[in-house]
């Protein structure tokens, strides 16, 4: 809903909506994927709103996010491609 909250210019109810979705208890059974994901989704509706500082902790938290997927793929090789 955040998404839609953005484009259609309710920049306040996007963040208050992408803030939430970080805050509950799904996040926490989220997936790194997931949680990335949310990050930037949070980001874009602070980038709306004008929270420029907002908007870089969203997108460090995104990136931990990001960090914590790669490392819980196996890495590729030639055997499992």
């Amino acid at each position: 809903m955040a998404h839609q909250a953005t484009d259609i210019g309710h920049s306040r109810a996007a963040v208050v909506l992408a803030t939430a979705s970080g805050e509950r208890e799904r996040y926490a059974l989220a997936t790194p994927r997931e949680r990335v994901l949310l990050g930037v989704v949070q980001a874009r509706s602070l980038v709306i709103d004008g929270q420029k500082r907002a908007v870089i902790t969203a997108l460090l938290r995104a990136e931990d996010g990001a960090s914590a997927d790669a490392l819980s793929r196996p890495k590729a090789t030639l055997l499992n491609c």
